[in-house]
């Protein structure tokens, strides 16, 4: 998992980094994440918080505050 000043958070596999499995582009550079024992992701991205739900190889936004 990454995520980047550029706004997006990418799932990887570190067999083959030359393209991410999963990306994803929130509204404004990403400051910080961490993963909640759910396995759901907390993104810090501006004034919004977002989280994100993985599931197999998708990211999916399931809600921002």
């Amino acid at each position: 998992m990454s995520a980047s000043a550029d706004r997006t958070v990418k799932l990887w596999d570190l067999r083959n980094t030359s393209e991410a499995l999963a990306s994803v582009k929130l509204a404004h550079a990403i400051e910080d994440f961490c993963r909640l024992p759910t396995g759901e992701l907390v993104i810090a991205n501006g004034p919004i918080l977002s989280i994100l739900n993985l599931e197999g190889n998708q990211i999916n936004r399931v809600a921002d505050y």
